[in-house]
């Protein structure tokens, strides 16, 4: 991997972001679970996108390497941070939703098929 700090800087904010905007629109979520569901599927795709971009500005060879291995560190770095939250979350406030298994699944695997499928000729211009 070209940079090791900035695959797991990247990736917690992969995790972070979408995190923000559902806490921010959540009440959404209580009045029109449709709009939110659809909403947070773009937040998904668009911050997964955005930190691939800016992580593959500064690989210079071997982009399907780099991407699956990509794809599969931000994948777990989202897994152990949501799996953390869950269980603080449990054991602090006795919550438990049995979607959110199913929601975090759908998200993760979003993350590794976006970095995997990155174009291979995707090169720095200087």
């Amino acid at each position: 991997m070209k940079s090791i700090k900035l695959v797991f800087l990247y990736g917690f904010f992969v995790w972070l972001i979408p995190f923000i905007v559902a806490f921010l629109i959540f009440p959404i979520r209580e009045t029109d679970r449709p709009l939110f569901e659809s909403i947070m599927p773009v937040i998904v795709t668009l911050r997964a996108v955005l930190f691939s971009i800016l992580y593959f500005l500064k690989v210079d060879a071997a982009f399907f390497k780099e991407g699956t291995l990509l794809g599969i560190v931000w994948f777990l770095i989202s897994v152990m941070i949501d799996l953390l939250d869950n269980s603080l979350r449990n054991c602090r406030f006795g919550f438990h939703d049995s979607n959110q298994g199913k929601e975090s699944g759908v998200r993760f695997r979003n993350i590794t098929e976006q970095n995997a499928t990155k174009p291979h000729d995707m090169k720095r211009h200087t």
